[in-house]
């Protein structure tokens, strides 16, 4: 039985797929989970397994009329996981809870930095604009 929460958000599914990965790629990087599922803009999971316990994080963005949503799975396994599962219902769910409020911080986050440097004209934004990239403009040498 896994646990499954979800949230919408105002956000393209791109900004929250780079969200997802930037919270959750630390328990990677430097825990002991590994990377299960990954389809860009779509799904990401991580997953661990011991000998005694498992656990699977699955990540799923589906785009809306309008923004995006976010459904979170959490399953819990091995030998001691239905057991684990039984006594912790309510601390598995509130810990859904606050890791997908940790990604909607960082999805609104990387949404304003992308539409501050859309609004200041960042010409790293776009490599075609700015003054440098007019090939008819007339240069001195």
């Amino acid at each position: 039985m896994p646990f499954r929460r979800s949230i919408d958000l105002d956000v393209d599914a791109p900004t929250l797929y780079d969200a997802v990965r930037e919270v959750v790629l630390p328990n990677v990087e430097e825990g002991p989970f590994g990377v299960i599922a990954e389809r860009e803009d779509e799904v990401f999971g991580i997953g661990y397994d011991s000998m005694l316990s498992s656990s699977r994080y699955h990540f799923e963005i589906e785009e809306l009329e309008e923004g995006t949503r976010l459904e979170a799975r959490l399953w819990i396994g091995g030998v001691f996981g239905p057991l684990h599962t039984l006594l912790r219902v309510w601390s598995h769910n509130r810990h859904l809870d606050t890791l997908l409020r940790g990604i909607e911080k960082k999805a609104q986050e990387i949404a304003a930095a992308d539409r501050a440097a859309e609004s200041a004209g960042d010409p790293d934004l776009d490599p075609d604009s700015g003054p440098d990239s007019d090939p008819d403009s007339e240069t001195d040498e």
